[in-house]
């Protein structure tokens, strides 16, 4: 099983303001669902309220949080960051998605085989949430656009996206959506 994780970032690599995205983007959006669609995955609690405490339709959902009382209709709750992974491999899904926090997204880097990345551009000043540093140990897979420029939202917001990779990692075709301004991915 591949474990992949995904993020929208500004320039300061901000993710969020008050648990909130700091910008919409129906795309990107569209973009998010598309790829974690038919697929588990996991999300820690904050993430998880910031989503209506439901689970994504067609998504086998876990919910790290030690609150053992806590409670998550519809998705399975794990009490450790462990817990949910060995869970998320008894699915033997092909690929299994980290969705957040900042906190989970931080803890499972070091397993995550495919990271894809919105970049969005603009710089959140109030952000009070970030996308990890990523380590060195990535590879740049793919990007849409190819030419490093943006694509423009329907709202005016530039954005583009970036799939990196673990060495050696193979991305299996269909991973990634075919929409609009990604299916250049499904090329490769």
């Amino acid at each position: 099983m591949l474990l992949g994780t995904i993020w929208a970032q500004g320039h300061n690599r901000g993710i969020a303001v008050g648990h909130k995205l700091p910008w919409r983007i129906p795309e990107d959006f569209r973009f998010f669902k598309e790829t974690v669609s038919n697929c588990p995955v996991l999300m820690g609690r904050v993430t998880w309220e910031a989503c209506g405490r439901k689970p994504l339709p067609g998504c086998d959902t876990y919910v790290v949080t030690r609150n053992e009382n806590y409670e998550t209709p519809g998705a399975t709750r794990c009490s450790t960051l462990d817990e949910a992974l060995g869970k998320l491999r008894e699915t033997q899904a092909p690929i299994a998605w980290i969705l957040g926090g900042a906190h989970i997204y931080a803890e499972t880097q070091k397993y995550c085989d495919i990271c894809v990345i919105t970049h969005v551009d603009m710089t959140p000043d109030n952000a009070d949430v970030f996308a990890p540093q990523l380590d060195d140990d990535w590879e740049t897979w793919a990007r849409s656009p190819q030419t490093g420029s943006w694509h423009t939202s329907t709202n005016g917001i530039r954005y583009r996206y970036e799939v990196l990779t673990r060495p050696g990692t193979a991305v299996p075709r269909g991973v990634l959506p075919t929409v609009p301004d990604a299916s250049f991915f499904n090329t490769l």
